[in-house]
């Protein structure tokens, strides 16, 4: 107990020395802390936003409406038989590989609340789960920051097959737990209007976190964090360890700097980078849960894990269908359109929308027969 309380008054003192030194540094580096957050408001603005709200919305619609119980039947045997978790657990799943970080573990939330996840499957779940979506990785990372739409999907088949591998390899020997309630969807009119909510609050706290960590950024060159890097490896590629550091608090700040380093190493950090998530994930998955709910020590410890093997699995991939130098432009230049030229996001989202029609037409004998008592017509 008394070591509990010293533990909470130590992260205390941290909290006010940090708040303390934050806002000194407000005073004392007006200029270079206003320059930050421009700088994060431009990538927010350019890059995140277009590429990454459309699609929370219509990820959260999926998950709160009747495609997610479609989903679930036709998901979760495979989830059952691959990872050994419930058949509800097909939803985060396919959250994490479509919507990105804050999707799965807030639709993992909602089915722990709701009594159909256990405890212990959603510290597993978690650990494979969330990940980057591929809004994020072939819109804002592959199009948006290195110019290539094909270096996201490079990041993005990576990042899928670690999970797949990371989950297999958590299901073994273990045995799903019966969840106390199904699935609760909503009417469709109200799953959109809860998913606009989400999607928006989901991006206002992405953008919160971005802009926090772009102004940190701007004061760490000011006080010389990349001179003090360099200094201690003179031998390493600078803007590689900027990256890896700066990637440590915030994955998209970190995918930026990333850019900046030598050649293919961008890509490879990039890979690490979207996998192992940051600190801002890690505090983003964290506030969803109720304190003292699920333990976050195995998804802390599996952060460092997954951001190696997608490293590993994009190194071979890149090998199978290397890209072109081309493709790494000067940190400066423009960045394209990211939305309307991605394939790929295309498709996903007309699975998607395939999939709500699929739902709709679960309830198509129900909806009949309403038409037929209002209108004596038989459909």
């Amino acid at each position: 107990m008394k070591l509990k309380t010293a533990a909470s008054k130590s992260a205390c003192l941290v909290a006010a020395l940090f708040c303390t030194v934050y806002a000194a540094c407000l005073l004392a580096f007006p200029a270079e802390m206003s320059t930050g957050v421009r700088e994060g408001l431009s990538l927010c603005g350019e890059t995140l936003i277009p590429s990454l709200l459309p699609f929370l919305i219509l990820s959260g619609f999926f998950s709160l409406s009747g495609p997610a119980r479609a989903a679930e039947k036709l998901f979760g045997p495979v989830v059952k038989r691959l990872f050994h978790l419930p058949g509800c657990a097909a939803i985060p799943v396919l959250m994490g590989t479509l919507g990105g970080y804050p999707v799965a573990a807030r639709s993992a939330a909602v089915l722990m609340k709701n009594g159909a996840l256990s405890a212990r499957d959603v510290q597993r779940l978690l650990c494979f789960c969330v990940n980057a979506g591929p809004a994020f990785l072939v819109g804002a990372v592959g199009a948006g920051m290195f110019h290539s739409p094909g270096i996201g999907m490079l990041l993005l088949a990576s990042q899928m097959i670690s999970s797949l591998v990371i989950g297999v390899f958590l299901g073994f020997g273990q045995r799903p737990e019966k969840g106390k309630a199904d699935v609760k969807t909503l009417p469709y009119s109200q799953a959109l209007v809860s998913a606009v909510e989400q999607g928006v609050s989901g991006m206002l706290g992405i953008c919160g976190f971005v802009l926090l960590f772009s102004s940190l950024t701007a004061l760490w060159k000011v006080i010389g964090v990349p001179e003090l890097l360099a200094d201690r490896f003179p031998q390493a590629d600078q803007n590689a360890l900027f990256s890896l550091y700066t990637g440590f608090w915030e994955v998209t700040t970190g995918c930026r700097e990333a850019v900046k380093a030598n050649g293919i190493t961008g890509v490879f950090l990039a890979a690490f980078l979207v996998s192992f998530s940051g600190v801002s994930v890690l505090f983003q998955v964290i506030s969803l849960f109720p304190a003292k709910t699920v333990s976050f020590r195995p998804f802390v410890l599996s952060r460092l894990f997954h951001g190696l093997l997608t490293c590993a699995f994009a190194a071979v991939l890149l090998c199978l269908s290397p890209q072109s130098a081309e493709v790494f432009l000067p940190a400066g230049g423009s960045s394209p359109a990211v939305v309307s030229h991605s394939p790929l996001l295309s498709c996903v989202m007309l699975l998607l929308c395939a999939s709500v029609l699929t739902g709709s037409g679960l309830k198509k004998g129900a909806f009949s027969r309403r038409l037929y008592l209002q209108t004596g017509r038989r459909f």
